[in-house]
């Protein structure tokens, strides 16, 4: 399960990565994003060009008329993506990026205390988390764009961390992940479980990260190791 992410990495970086255009403001950069908080994605839009654009952590469904589900909804299981209506229609059509630099995971300790590690891409890139996205116009009167992040069984590289994780899909699976004509469930699923079999890294961080008030480069300071 994803709790916490962050991007820092400038938003042009990834719209050239992305081949799309940048969005003006660039507000969403934090190194400690939380669920209900504004995020970059990378969709596509109605003309077919890739669309960077902030985002609100944790889908609402078009139909739905109670803004709190976002905060039940901001991870999608991979394995178990069409069980809900809300996820199974985005996974058909609605498919996103989402920008990245590492999220925190945070594992028990011997002595019963959780301790958060920084996630990372093993050459320190950064990169994107597959998710979907929604457009709810029932609730504010007005269109609210917001994501979700999809999850997978953790990798070796991490399992001793989480059992979970989000899934971080390689570049060469950026663009299949965008089409919406691709639309086949099952390879779709197949695609996300193999695009995500990249390579990473994890060492431990400060507590400070335990709360959203904390936003800054030393959260991601490598700490001594613990027990």
């Amino acid at each position: 399960m994803l709790k916490r992410f962050n991007r820092f990495t400038p938003a042009a970086w990834f719209a050239d990565l992305l081949q799309a255009a940048a969005p003006g403001d660039d507000r969403s950069a934090s190194y400690n994003l939380g669920p209900g908080h504004m995020a970059l994605a990378a969709l596509r839009a109605p003309s077919a060009h890739v669309e960077l654009k902030p985002l609100r952590w944790g889908l609402v469904p078009p139909w739905s008329e109670d803004a709190a589900v976002g905060a039940r909804m901001t991870n999608a299981r991979i394995e178990t993506i069409e069980t809900k209506p809300a996820y199974r229609d985005a996974f058909a059509g609605r498919r996103c990026l989402v920008p990245a630099d590492g999220y925190y995971a945070w594992r028990v300790r011997n002595d019963g205390r959780t301790q958060p590690y920084f996630v990372h891409l093993k050459d320190r890139e950064p990169f994107c988390f597959a998710g979907l996205w929604s457009c709810n116009e029932r609730i504010e009167g007005q269109p609210v764009y917001t994501f979700s992040v999809l999850t997978r069984d953790a990798l070796p590289c991490v399992k001793e961390i989480q059992n979970r994780m989000p899934l971080v899909l390689d570049r060469a699976y950026h663009a299949v992940w965008l089409d919406p004509a691709q639309c086949d469930a099952q390879a779709l699923r197949a695609l996300a479980r193999e695009g995500s079999r990249v390579a990473l890294e994890a060492y431990p961080v400060s507590r400070r990260v335990d709360s959203l008030r904390n936003n800054d480069a030393n959260l991601i300071e490598r700490i001594a190791a613990v027990s």
